[in-house]
């Protein structure tokens, strides 16, 4: 069954949080490091979500089955991917991709040029060069983890 695709609310903010903090620990953080870990834990609490939520300038977004989330991205300030989390048992399943692409679209129709930043985590490099993305700087510490900041220059480009 293919997911819907919708606006996440802050009633959403719980399932958000836990799957957001779910996935990390078995995916980023499974090897640790632990401070970082919790770094990034207590940066997704269902509080820390709904008050991002809440705000102009996050918009979160997320692909739900009848039962459960099982992804969702948020954008920052319309043009900066802050999260990008699929549930580990539907990675490889289309979820990702389609988020990514709602969220792009959602972003060019409120002005967005065709401008797009993520700080990827190493092991989604490669998610992020299929859709276009390139590395645009070196590995750096963000949020607890590595990340490598990559960019998306659709400016001109069929989508």
């Amino acid at each position: 069954m293919k997911p819907t695709i919708r606006d996440a609310t802050v009633a959403d903010a719980p399932a958000i949080s836990e799957l957001i903090c779910r996935v990390a620990q078995e995916t980023i953080f499974a090897d640790g490091p632990e401070e970082g870990c919790r770094y990034f834990l207590a940066m997704n609490t269902p509080a820390a979500v709904a008050g991002k939520m809440s705000g102009d300038a996050y918009r979160y977004y997320v692909a739900e089955l009848p039962d459960r989330i099982v992804g969702l991205a948020a954008i920052l300030n319309n043009a900066h991917l802050y999260h990008l989390c699929i549930d580990t048992n539907v990675k490889g399943t289309g979820v990702g991709r389609g988020l990514l692409e709602h969220v792009r679209d959602q972003c060019l129709r409120r002005g967005n040029p065709g401008r797009f930043t993520v700080d990827s985590t190493l092991d989604a490099i490669k998610f992020y060069e299929r859709f276009g993305f390139v590395v645009a700087g070196e590995e750096r510490p963000r949020n607890g983890h590595a990340a490598v900041p990559m960019t998306l220059n659709i400016v001109g480009q069929q989508r």
